[in-house]
């Protein structure tokens, strides 16, 4: 729900020269966590360099070797920094060599008519959250979903794959939309995952689907196309049902020559693939995906 190109970023501790910006730059370079893509849109101007042995420790943060200084980044467990505040935004804490240098405070900003998607959703299915971020967001996710006990926050990676693991085994068919490396165990054991993308182009957890984040907004419409396209598989197959059932009867009885049944054959299976193409297209504009 929240937008990884409209974050506002903030520091906390002890001035950072350029050089160590570049050092911190070029490690969550290779990140594709939403807030790693916030650290990094955030220092613009600031120089690159190579990064070695680089390691993105999911639900923790990343670590890498730049310029013969180890680099950690994430949660302050992760870099060894006391600190438990919980109602705050996210914060990324960072350590060079060992040492605590301060943390980036990240506050998100969520997509537009989120809050219309999430409401139209409701109205078909159950919505849980399951975040990484801190108690911070719930205020605001609470004023759409009013079930407090589907907001769960500080889950990790093995949290979010047991959370939909549960509601699996509850006898629930689960869809897990998720955008980052952290949601790849969830998406895996839910029974439709849907990896959001800010570019389709570059690396996704694997899932079933992949959604382009401008288009997440479209989200209800395909789950409405989805239901509507089933239709059209159950009407294709009685198609093909009665048309070889008719086919059949005239063989059986001698009606049909040898050349005839030839021709009829593939004209069967043509005539339902342009059946189905054309009921999927018609489908896709009643739901308004076609655009």
């Amino acid at each position: 729900l929240t937008d990884p190109n409209a974050f506002n970023v903030d520091y906390e501790g002890s001035n950072l020269d350029h050089y160590t910006l570049s050092l911190i730059k070029s490690l969550v370079h290779q990140s594709r966590h939403p807030l790693s893509r916030a650290l990094y849109a955030h220092l613009k101007g600031v120089d690159e360099m190579e990064v070695f042995d680089f390691v993105e420790h999911h639900g923790l943060g990343v670590s890498g070797r730049v310029m013969n200084h180890q680099i950690k980044m994430g949660s302050s467990s992760f870099v060894e920094f006391e600190y438990n505040a919980l109602q705050e935004s996210a914060r990324v804490f960072v350590s060079m060599d060992g040492v605590y240098l301060g943390c980036f405070i990240v506050k998100n900003f969520y997509r537009p008519h989120w809050q219309h998607l999430l409401e139209t959703v409701q109205k078909s299915a159950g919505i849980h959250v399951l975040s990484g971020d801190n108690e911070a967001e719930r205020v605001v996710l609470g004023q759409v979903i009013k079930d407090a006990n589907r907001l769960h926050f500080n889950q990790s990676p093995k949290d979010k794959q047991t959370y939909v693991e549960f509601l699996t085994n509850q006898g629930g068919r689960v869809m897990m939309v998720g955008d980052g490396l952290n949601d790849s165990g969830a998406l895996k054991m839910s029974s439709v995952g849907v990896a959001v993308a800010d570019d389709v182009y570059q690396f996704s957890p694997s899932s079933d689907a992949i959604i382009s984040a401008d288009k997440l907004g479209l989200l209800p419409q395909f789950l409405s196309f989805s239901k509507s396209t089933m239709v059209i598989v159950y009407m294709a197959i009685g198609i093909s049902f009665l048309y070889n059932t008719v086919g059949l009867f005239y063989a059986v009885t001698g009606q049909l020559s040898p050349l005839f049944a030839a021709v009829l054959m593939p004209l069967s299976s043509i005539s339902v693939v342009v059946f189905t193409s054309l009921a999927v297209m018609f489908m896709a504009k009643k739901h308004k995906l076609d655009q």
